[in-house]
């Protein structure tokens, strides 16, 4: 079986991201004295300055498409020297690959910033309603006229979403990009947040602790634009106390009733349509045949079942990954079956 989907994850003590979650390229950061600064918000029903949303989507759909070289040609004179064409096009291959085919690519929130001298400063805040989780820092340089544009496209399991700062220089170019994903199956970090509390509050720790890293995770926007709501969620994290199978750094050792242990090396959550699942990747050596691949992972999970049957109450089902030491082989079993996993 080919594994499919996006994870999302980690244990008590790392928050494991998933191969490809987030792209960026930066130029050298400039630490220069200035404030006074402003920050405009604007919304999709009214964009003040349509030459920047223009932009935003025209430079997002060439690197859904490919085109790294219409991509290069639009970034700021800092990025072009930073990021060479051929790193480019590794990184555009590196988004879309484990996106998957995007589609409804569209704006959602624009950010104007004008940058003024004064004191040691190199951070904005900016905020698109009056609710404090909605407060965001962002990173400026001593240019004059700045922007950050938020762009969403849709994927078969997830949103994705292209976080762009642009930099005018006779016009608007870009500085620099994040991408990553922050909607899972539907459910966006607050969806997740507001479902790890309630996790909690079941003490359910076990379920809490992956749904708190997930909600960390799809609200992570990369270095440059850093949302309040994601630092509320750590917070609450850093107060639960971990459930004993999630204690550590991976890989962990799992002890069930039996004599057998299961290796961990990765735990969290992935979506397959609209229906979230536990997903764990356990390490398998020797490795003799997928059939026993399959035979382990089911045991696996059958030993979850009994020792954390509270997993039913936030997750669909559970996938389970065995992997060999060197990650040649691998074999996704899935309970209940999911169509997306065969």
């Amino acid at each position: 079986m080919r594994k499919r989907g996006y994870v999302f994850g980690g244990a008590a003590a790392i928050v494991i991201a998933a191969a490809g979650a987030a792209i960026a390229w930066f130029h050298p950061r400039l630490n220069l004295p200035f404030a006074r600064t402003t920050c405009d918000t604007a919304v999709p029903s009214y964009w003040p300055d349509t030459e920047l949303a223009q932009a935003a989507l025209r430079f997002v759909k060439e690197i859904v498409a490919g085109d790294a070289d219409a991509a290069y040609a639009e970034l700021t004179a800092d990025s072009r020297t930073a990021t060479r064409p051929a790193k480019l096009r590794r990184s555009m291959h590196d988004i879309v690959a484990p996106a998957g085919p995007l589609s409804d690519v569209h704006l959602t929130e624009m950010y104007r910033i004008n940058v003024a001298f004064g004191p040691q400063r190199n951070q904005v805040m900016c905020a698109n309603s009056m609710l404090p989780e909605d407060r965001i820092a962002v990173t400026v340089t001593s240019a004059a006229k700045q922007a950050y544009v938020v762009v969403e496209a849709h994927a078969k399991t997830m949103d994705w979403t292209f976080i762009l700062w642009f930099v005018h220089e006779q016009e608007w170019r870009v500085q620099a990009i994040n991408v990553g994903p922050t909607k899972l199956g539907g459910r966006s970090a607050e969806d997740t947040w507001q479902q790890a509390r309630g996790e909690r509050n079941r003490n359910h720790a076990f379920n809490a602790t992956i749904l708190y890293n997930v909600a960390i995770q799809l609200a992570d926007r990369g270095p440059n634009f850093h949302l309040t709501l994601q630092q509320r969620i750590r917070d609450e994290l850093a107060k639960l106390a971990a459930p004993r199978e999630l204690q550590g750094s991976m890989p962990l050792t799992w002890h069930f009733a039996g004599p057998d242990h299961y290796k961990i090396a990765w735990i969290g959550a992935t979506a397959f349509d609209d229906k979230i699942y536990l997903s764990i990747v356990q390490m398998m050596e020797p490795w003799p045949t997928d059939q026993d691949a399959d035979r382990r992972n089911r045991r696996l999970i059958a030993d979850l079942g009994s020792a954390l049957p509270e997993y039913a109450s936030a997750f669909a089902g559970v996938t389970v990954t065995a992997r060999d030491a060197g990650g040649s082989h691998l074999l996704q079993t899935a309970v209940p079956p999911v169509a997306a996993a065969q």
